[in-house]
């Protein structure tokens, strides 16, 4: 099997999100500002072929990253309104970041009301679960808001802003290298199930948890500010 492409992305830097008044503000800014990126790789075809349009707009400030996810396709499942429940079963989009180069990564899996699942792990099987008091650390704001939805079929948009802070990774500020990641589009019990990735994974099934396909995401600016 050939070695996939793997991605790069150049993150801006734009300071203003952290003072911004609204969830409306702060989208603005990322649409001017951010650098985006498509969710459309179909890795697994045998498992599924569907492909929603999935993008995300992404920058970081002082404090952390930054990332809208916009979508549209095909079903709308959210019946996981708790924080650590299945979110990946609905509508889901999820960033996968190895931010220290030594195989430890984070694992975040958001449904479409903001419902967040969320791990720190070196091996899949061993996953150390984010406490509550870290899950709060994440700020998540959905267009659908945050209500439980049952599965629907039909035509669907919504999006989902996050903020994940540097300090949640273990980073003390803003890294001075590059991180690799992935950002992807699944939703296991959807009316149409689907797997997507940023960067390509080669892997036999569908499998989203590993660190030598993730794409790589560098820091645009890191000591200026732009308001």
């Amino acid at each position: 099997m050939s070695e996939p492409q793997l991605y790069t992305l150049t993150l801006p830097r734009v300071d203003a999100l952290d003072s911004a008044a609204t969830a409306q503000e702060r989208e603005q800014l990322l649409l001017q500002y951010g650098a985006t990126g498509l969710i459309d790789r179909v890795n697994w075809p045998e498992a599924s072929a569907a492909r929603p349009l999935a993008a995300f707009v992404a920058a970081y400030s002082s404090t952390g990253l930054y990332i809208n996810y916009i979508v549209r396709g095909r079903g709308l499942r959210a019946q996981n309104t708790a924080d650590l429940s299945a979110v990946a079963s609905d509508s889901c989009v999820e960033f996968f970041v190895e931010p220290h180069g030594d195989g430890r990564y984070w694992n975040f899996e958001f449904n479409c009301i903001g419902a967040l699942n969320a791990s720190h792990r070196v091996e899949r099987d061993k996953p150390t679960r984010l406490q509550p008091a870290e899950l709060e650390q994440v700020k998540r704001w959905p267009s659908l808001g945050t209500a439980a939805i049952p599965s629907a079929d039909g035509l669907f948009s919504w999006q989902l802003m996050v903020f994940i802070p540097f300090t949640l990774l273990g980073m003390n500020g803003i890294p001075a290298h590059s991180i690799r990641a992935n950002f992807n589009k699944c939703g296991s019990s959807t009316v149409e199930p689907h797997f997507l990735s940023w960067s390509p994974i080669l892997t036999p099934k569908p499998d989203f948890h590993r660190v030598e396909y993730f794409g790589t995401l560098t820091f645009a600016n890191a000591n200026a500010n732009r308001t």
